[in-house]
């Protein structure tokens, strides 16, 4: 940091001392002995202000430590978040369930399993902030990263039928090795018979000329 008259200089940019005025590019074009003979200071530049989440904390203490808001009010406020942002994904299909009631007409198979993985999504995040106790806890699980809820029916269908097809993939790799390392094995043993079988055979052969020889 280079400071003149106990104003920060900054590269780029004009400046006037003394009544001289500097170009925009004189910083750049000058050495530190040409800077400090005008005046200008090298100083350590000043410690980044320090940042928090103002939704979770007051601020910092003296001691470094953050100042945490209330837990049981955060730990409120995030369960209702959590049912409401719940209640916000089912009500699109909240009508396909009234309807089963009142007309015996089958929720579709995909809506059922969306609205069941927002239920499911739903219960283990009311199990993960219970399980805080104070509000640096609940800070830290609030994002919820391993805990997506599906965006919508068509979303969650379509991730459905990602991991069937990913799934089905993986078998079938399976099956194709173990079917490659089972023709592998077979030839292995079938080549070993093969040897086996001429090892005798030449056994014999050798035998038999020993005993025609022995004959003559």
């Amino acid at each position: 940091m280079l400071l003149l008259d106990g104003k920060r200089l900054t590269k780029g940019k004009a400046f006037s001392s003394n009544g001289v005025s500097y170009p925009a590019n004189w910083l750049e074009l000058t050495s530190r002995e040409q800077h400090e003979e005008i005046g200008i200071v090298y100083a350590a530049d000043p410690a980044p202000a320090r940042v928090w989440d103002q939704r979770w904390a007051w601020g910092y203490l003296d001691n470094g430590d953050l100042n945490w808001k209330d837990y049981d009010q955060k730990k409120t406020q995030l369960l209702a978040e959590n049912n409401e942002t719940a209640g916000f994904l089912l009500a699109p299909t909240d009508y396909t369930v009234i309807r089963k009631y009142e007309k015996s007409i089958a929720i579709p198979d995909d809506t059922s399993s969306f609205r069941d993985e927002v239920r499911r999504i739903n219960d283990a995040r009311e199990a993960a902030i219970n399980g805080t106790s104070t509000t640096e806890e609940l800070h830290g699980i609030s994002a919820f990263a391993d805990l997506p809820y599906p965006g919508g029916v068509a979303e969650w269908k379509a991730t459905r039928e990602a991991a069937a097809a990913k799934a089905a993939e993986e078998a079938a790799a399976a099956a194709a090795a173990e079917a490659a390392a089972a023709a592998e094995s077979s030839s292995e043993e079938s080549s070993e018979s093969s040897s086996e079988s001429s090892s005798e055979s030449s056994s014999e052969s050798s035998s038999e000329s020993s005993e025609e020889s022995s004959a003559e």
